[in-house]
């Protein structure tokens, strides 16, 4: 049981964080009025189109970061604990990012202010494919590289 909650519970309260962010709370509307408050806080002032050119890229790269974790996070829980770097675990890592990719396109397709799309499902997989091409060579830097203690 604490293997399971070690490894997997990371993985359901980050989907659970994804699926809340579902909501108005972050529609485009929202998170550009964020930041557009934010820009006239530091002193910046944008034209329409630039701040929509900004939000959009913004946003974008949130799918790739959260999704990328997603991956990651699945990954460690897959692997649970295991050394190394197997393609099957990094397949269903990759498999889980795009159910909760497409469970939450499918629940913004139910919010008035959010648009749902084959394209954001596309764009989190590459965050997720991109985090865990990253991944064998991380695993192979950390284990050439102890840590070592100069005192």
């Amino acid at each position: 049981m604490a293997k399971l909650i070690r490894y997997w519970l990371p993985v359901l309260v980050w989907a659970a964080i994804i699926i809340q962010a579902t909501g108005r709370t972050f529609d485009a509307p929202h998170t550009s009025a964020w930041l557009a408050s934010l820009l006239r806080d530091i002193g910046l002032h944008v034209s329409h189109q630039t701040l929509q050119s900004v939000n959009t890229v913004l946003r974008k790269a949130g799918h790739l970061t959260a999704y990328g974790i997603m991956a990651l996070i699945s990954f460690r829980a897959v692997r649970e604990g295991r050394p190394g770097f197997a393609l099957r675990w990094a397949l269903v890592a990759l498999a889980i990012t795009i159910c909760v990719a497409s469970t939450d396109e499918f629940l913004q397709s139910f919010t008035p202010t959010r648009g749902s799309s084959a394209w954001d499902v596309l764009l989190d997989t590459c965050g997720g494919t991109i985090a865990l091409f990253v991944t064998p060579y991380q695993l192979s830097v950390t284990r050439r590289s102890p840590v070592t203690d100069n005192r």
